[in-house]
This record gives C-alpha cells, structure tokens and sequence, in this order.
C-alpha cells in the first residue's frame, strides 16, 4: 500500500463511521418511547443528566 492511500483511508472510514452512526439513530428513533411509566423515567433520567 503506498503512503499517498493512507490519509483517504482515513477519510473512508471516517464517512463509513458516520454513515453508521446515522443508521443506528434512524433505528433508535423509530422505536416506540413506551408505556408512560417508561416515559416517566426517560424524563426523570434525563433530568437528573442536566
């Protein structure tokens, strides 16, 4: 492999990360958020992380 590859290498797998990333968000945020007692915790820990 010669040098000159390496740094688009590093770009590759930086867009490749990211396209990652975005696939699992897509996936979490199209769950449901639950019943409300699961809501109701979701916001009490979202709280108590401010």
């Amino acid at each position: 492999m010669e040098v000159s590859m390496m740094p688009w290498m590093g770009v590759a797998a930086g867009i490749i990360g990211l396209l990652i990333a975005l696939f699992f968000a897509k996936n979490v945020l199209k769950e449901s958020p639950g019943n409300a007692r699961m809501q109701e915790i979701s916001k009490a820990i979202q709280e108590g992380a401010m």
